[in-house]
């Protein structure tokens, strides 16, 4: 059996600028879907989950099925470690090898912050709203306890299923809370109806203007094209200005160029809806799976793109665009807190500045 990189991590790094930094001390709280804790890149990882799906905080039973791979694959963004994976030579095909037999892989792009300590606050997509915010409370919790806390919501959150605006106030209540304690990097994500019932992405609601306490940020994504991912479509796109930081392409500018775009890069405008806020935006140009929507023709001149996309969803999960780009700049962040670049306590402006380097 040969032994076939898919995508080494050292050329993810190289291709798409994102690095593994030390982060000894960080304690990331992660709010999203079960994390397997027996998956072999956790071997070793610094993880403690907490049961939403089925309690209200008490440990993960060791007999609870995962939930989808969503938590997982962001875990191990931050704090897995690379590993080789065996693949058929059927899946091995659809990863673009030419072989005929199994062959051995190594898994891409994990261990961004390698050291951190991961706090994951397991939730189900369709449980009880009311545990939606029971895990916001121990989020709150936690950071009033743990030193260099950074919390990460890279989903949408059920708390509007019935009552709306009340459940919508106590939402935003407890988000306030938080983003005055420690840094909270939320995924720009689809736009949800509480009317109707749908999640909302707390990167998506309008709080009005931020102050200068207020570390809530949200996180787009764009490829290497500066298009945005199409879940994270912000209002006030602009190229380093102080509502967006790095993003490579304005959203005025691919309106006006909409057609010669698309005939250029194929059909993954993004979707933009009015109802984003005016939030600032991190942005990364990590690459996402689903996130792009790029046209087959796009594949042969973007073969790495394409790789990585096929390893994602081979290896790990259907997941990509704002969820990555939110590990991605939690990482960095972890790095340059240990490391003592913000001030304490730490101010929006100093944190916009820094990452914008």
């Amino acid at each position: 059996m040969t032994t076939q990189p898919l995508f080494r991590a050292n050329e993810l790094a190289d291709y798409y600028e994102v690095q593994a930094l030390p982060a000894h001390g960080v304690n990331f709280i992660l709010i999203d879907t079960p994390i397997d804790l027996q998956h072999p890149a956790f071997s070793g990882a610094q993880i403690t989950q907490y049961n939403f799906v089925t309690g209200l905080g008490g440990h993960w039973p060791a007999s609870m099925p995962v939930l989808g791979p969503h938590g997982t694959a962001v875990a191990g963004l931050l704090v897995g470690q690379t590993f080789s994976i065996e693949l058929s030579a059927e899946e091995a095909k659809r990863n673009q090898m030419d072989v005929n037999s199994a062959v051995s892989a190594m898994l891409p792009a994990t261990g961004l912050a390698p050291g951190a300590a991961l706090h994951s606050l397991a939730l189900s997509f369709d449980i009880d709203p009311k545990r939606h915010l029971a895990a916001l409370d121990q989020a709150l919790a936690l950071a009033e306890r743990l030193a260099n806390a950074i919390v990460l919501i890279p989903r949408g959150l059920d708390a509007f299923t019935d009552e709306p605006f009340e459940r919508a106030r106590a939402l935003t209540d407890r988000l306030r809370q938080l983003a005055k304690r420690c840094p909270v990097l939320c995924a720009a994500g689809n736009t949800g109806s509480p009317a109707n019932g749908e999640p909302a992405y707390p990167a998506n609601i309008d709080w009005g203007q931020a102050s200068r306490e207020d570390l809530l940020f949200a996180v787009g994504a764009v490829n290497e094209h500066g298009i945005p991912c199409a879940y994270s479509a912000p209002c006030h796109w602009a190229e380093r200005s102080d509502d967006a930081i790095s993003p490579t392409q304005a959203l005025d500018y691919q309106s006006e160029n909409a057609a010669t775009l698309h005939a250029e890069y194929g059909d993954y405008l993004p979707e933009v809806s009015k109802t984003v806020s005016k939030r600032t935006h991190l942005s990364t140009d990590l690459v996402g799976c689903w996130g792009y929507r790029p046209a087959d023709s796009d594949i042969a001149h973007l073969s790495r793109d394409a790789q990585m996309r096929q390893d994602l969803r081979a290896l790990y999960c259907r997941f990509g665009g704002t969820s990555a780009a939110t590990a991605v700049a939690a990482a960095r962040m972890g790095h340059l807190l240990v490391e003592g670049t913000f001030d304490q306590p730490m101010r929006r402006e100093q944190v916009l500045q820094v990452m914008t380097r």
